[in-house]
């Protein structure tokens, strides 16, 4: 009974940067972390089925509307390294979640995407749908890309560019803004139970 609560019930666990590093843990596991301004990060805490798939997506919404006052997201990661399968209807919800937040004006990003997940989304053709430039093989690696997109729909924002101007601005700049931390200390005892590591960005 349990495993099959579990598994209907998948664990949605919050993300947040251990400070001087590129480290992302849980916020219960972790006491001294920072969150990214405007992104939202979640670990999917199993493979998504029929049965558990709307679970998942009214989890992600209500996450994101008691953030709305505290930090108003703009980009969701999701990070899938304990999904390792994905049956048609979840193909369908990951759409619909897609779209959803879409028209909310929030980016989806996946990280960690297991090759047969990414196999099964590819033949789906939900890849193409969510656009082959927001997968990524790490969270921090989605998350940078995520602070930099937002930097150039501020800068666009800005200058008034035309929607054909700005999807060849942003084809060829987001490689080039460079993202760095401001000045970190951070404190975990995730390398070593025995250890207490200090991680310094200055």
């Amino acid at each position: 009974v349990i495993v099959i609560y579990e598994s209907v019930r998948p664990q949605i666990t919050i993300l947040w940067r251990i400070p001087g590093t590129t480290i992302y843990r849980s916020t219960k596991q972790e006491s001294s972390g920072s969150f990214v301004p405007n992104v939202f990060i979640a670990r999917i805490g199993s493979s998504l089925y029929f049965a558990n798939a709307s679970f998942v997506k009214d989890m992600l919404l209500a996450y994101v509307a008691d953030l709305e006052g505290v930090n108003p997201t703009e980009y969701i990661v999701l990070e899938m390294t304990p999904v390792i399968s994905v049956d048609s209807t979840a193909v369908h919800a990951i759409e619909d979640i897609v779209k959803d937040f879409r028209n909310r004006g929030v980016r989806v990003a996946l990280a960690m995407v297991g090759n047969r997940v990414e196999r099964t989304m590819r033949k789906a053709g939900l890849k193409s749908f969510i656009g082959e430039q927001w997968f990524f093989p790490t969270v921090d690696d989605a998350v940078q890309y995520c602070v930099r997109h937002q930097h150039l729909k501020r800068t666009k924002a800005q200058q008034n560019v035309g929607d054909g101007a700005a999807a060849a601005l942003e084809e060829g700049t987001l490689d080039s803004i460079a993202v760095v931390h401001g000045d970190e200390i951070g404190f975990s005892n995730e390398m070593h139970p025995d250890c207490t590591m200090a991680f310094l960005t200055l």
